[in-house]
C-alpha cells in the first residue's frame, strides 16, 4: 500500500509540473504513466497536449473517451487543469 502511495504522490507532483507551466496532457490514462526501474513516474505521450491560459477555455475534445471529464463528452468549453484532474 505504502508503494502505491508514493507513486500518486509522484504523480500529483508530474501534474503540478504541468500545471505551473501551463500545459495539460488532455489524454492522461494508465497507459500514459510509466514507472522507472527506480520508482520513478513518467508522463508520456503529450501529442494532445496543450498549453493554456488560466483566464481563458479551451474548445478542442480530444483524448480517450473513456477516460474524458464530462464536459468534453457534451462538447462544452473547459479549463485544461481542470480536465485533467479528472
Amino acid at each position: 500500500m505504502y508503494y502505491l502511495e508514493g507513486k500518486k504522490k509522484k504523480n500529483l507532483k508530474n501534474k503540478a509540473y504541468c500545471h505551473g507551466n501551463c500545459i495539460t496532457h488532455r489524454d492522461l490514462k494508465i497507459e500514459n504513466i510509466l514507472i522507472d526501474k527506480n520508482g520513478q513516474v513518467k508522463v508520456i505521450d503529450f501529442g494532445l497536449a496543450n498549453l493554456y491560459s488560466p483566464q481563458e477555455f479551451l474548445v478542442t475534445n480530444c483524448g480517450s473517451i473513456y477516460f474524458a471529464a464530462p464536459e468534453l463528452l457534451v462538447k462544452a468549453p473547459y479549463v485544461g487543469i481542470y480536465c485533467l484532474i479528472f
